[in-house]
C-alpha cells in the first residue's frame, strides 16, 4: 500500500453565493483517497450459496466463514494498514469531529449533513476496527463498541449507535441504513468513494440494490422468506413491519427475485454474518508484509472495473503457485472471477438484444 499523505484535508468550502441552499459544503478528499486505497469492490452477487466448508483435520478451511453468505461483500484490505496508516484515518475522524466546532451543522443542506454522518460513522467504525484487527468474528466486538461514546460533535458525546439512530430519526428514509458501514460480511457495503451531498442518494440506492439483491439480504424457502437483521434492528422505518419491508424490498429486487417474493406475507429477520468483512477473514496465515503480499496485486487488478476476468484468473494463478496466501482466499478470488465473467456475459446478452424486437413483442 503506498504511503497515505500526511496532511489532513478536511475542508470548508464555500459555493457561489446564488446557491444559498448549498453555500457550504465539506471536502472528503482525504476519507475518498483511503477508501480508493483499501476497499475492494467484489460487484454484485450471483446469489449462489458458498459451499459447505469440510471439517478435516489440519484444512486450512476450517478457519474461515462457514456462512453461504461468505463470499458477498466489499472487502477492506486491513491486513495492509501500517500504524502510519492507521493514525491518518484516525486523524481523519477527529477532523471531522470537529467541523460542527467551526460551522454548525444546520448551515449546511439536508443532503450535506446526511454525507457528513455517513462519512463520519463510516470512518469512526474503520478506525475502530483497524485498530483491533485482525479479529475473525466481530459480534463480540460489536456488542462492546457499538455503543460506547467516543466521539465529540458539537459538545455532545456519541457512539456509531448514536449516529445511526440520529440520522434514522431525523431521515425517516429506510435507504440510509445502506449507508451504515459494519465492517462485517453481513453489513451494507463500504463504497470505494466517500459520500457526498451530489452522490449520496444515488450511492445509497446502488448499495440498497446491492443488498436487497444479495443472500445477506434476502433467502426463501418453501414457506417464505427469512431477511437481514438489518431490518429488525430499526424496524421504525417499517412500522407495519411485513407489509412495509415487503413494500422496500420490491422497490430493488430483480425481476426473478420480485416474482418470487410477490406472494409473500411474512419475512423473518434472522439472515446475519457477523465475519469480518476483509480478504483474510482476519486469519493471516501466510501472509506477508504490506509492502510484498502478491494478494495486493490481485486486489488491485479485481477492484479495477476494466479488469477481465481472464486478467483477473491470471493474477490468481501465478500468486497461488507461490504458496503466499491461505486456500480460503484462493476460493474467495476465484469466486470473484467467475461472478465478474458471469456479469459480464449477462451485460452482453443486453447490449446485444435489439430494442426493435423487445417493442415488437
Amino acid at each position: 500500500m503506498r504511503p497515505l499523505l500526511a496532511i489532513l484535508t478536511i475542508a470548508l468550502l464555500f459555493a457561489h453565493p446564488a446557491l444559498a441552499e448549498e453555500k457550504l459544503s465539506i471536502s472528503y478528499a482525504d476519507w475518498d483517497m483511503v477508501l480508493k486505497e483499501t476497499v475492494m469492490d467484489t460487484g454484485r452477487s450471483d446469489r449462489k450459496p458458498a459451499a459447505r466448508i469440510k471439517t478435516a483435520p489440519a484444512s486450512r478451511l476450517t478457519k474461515t466463514n462457514p456462512n453461504p453468505t461468505r463470499l458477498e461483500a466489499n472487502r477492506v484490505f486491513f491486513h495492509a494498514l501500517g500504524d502510519s496508516n492507521k493514525a491518518y484515518v484516525a486523524a481523519i475522524v477527529d477532523g471531522l469531529s470537529r467541523v460542527p466546532d467551526d460551522v454548525p451543522l444546520t448551515e449546511f443542506s439536508p443532503d450535506e449533513q446526511l454525507a457528513y454522518w455517513l462519512n463520519l460513522h463510516n470512518a469512526t467504525a474503520f478506525t475502530q476496527i483497524a485498530q483491533v484487527y485482525p479479529q475473525s468474528n466481530l459480534k463480540g466486538f460489536h456488542k462492546e463498541n457499538w455503543t460506547r461514546k467516543i466521539l465529540t460533535v458539537a459538545g455532545k458525546r456519541m457512539s456509531l449507535k448514536d449516529i445511526e439512530t440520529y440520522v434514522v430519526n431525523h431521515w425517516q428514509d429506510p435507504r440510509v441504513l445502506y449507508g451504515f458501514y459494519q465492517g462485517t460480511i453481513g453489513g451494507p457495503n463500504l463504497r470505494r468513494e466517500a459520500y457526498t451531498a451530489q452522490n449520496v442518494w444515488a450511492n445509497l440506492e446502488d448499495n440498497a440494490r446491492e443488498f436487497v439483491n444479495s443472500l445477506r439480504g434476502i433467502q426463501l424457502w418453501d414457506e417464505g422468506a427469512r431477511v437481514s437483521t438489518l431490518y429488525a434492528n430499526y424496524a421504525s422505518l417499517f412500522p407495519d413491519f411485513d407489509r412495509n419491508l415487503k413494500a422496500h424490498l420490491m422497490r430493488y429486487t430483480d425481476v426473478r427475485m420480485t416474482s418470487l417474493i410477490a406472494n409473500l406475507s411474512t419475512f423473518e429477520p434472522d439472515i446475519s454474518d457477523w465475519y469480518i468483512a476483509d480478504l483474510y477473514n482476519g486469519h493471516l496465515g501466510l501472509t506477508t508484509s504490506a509492502n510484498t503480499n502478491p494478494a495486493r496485486i490481485v486486489l488491485a487488478t479485481a477492484s479495477n472495473p476494466n479488469a477481465s476476468p481472464q486478467d483477473i484468473a491470471a493474477i490468481i494463478r501465478k500468486t497461488s503457485s507461490s504458496g503466499k496466501y491461505p486456500r480460503h482466499v484462493q476460493e474467495f478470488l476465484t469466486e470473484l472471477v467467475e461472478r465478474k465473467r458471469h456479469l459480464r456475459e449477462a451485460e452482453v446478452g443486453i447490449e446485444e438484444l435489439d430494442p426493435g424486437e423487445i417493442a415488437d413483442q
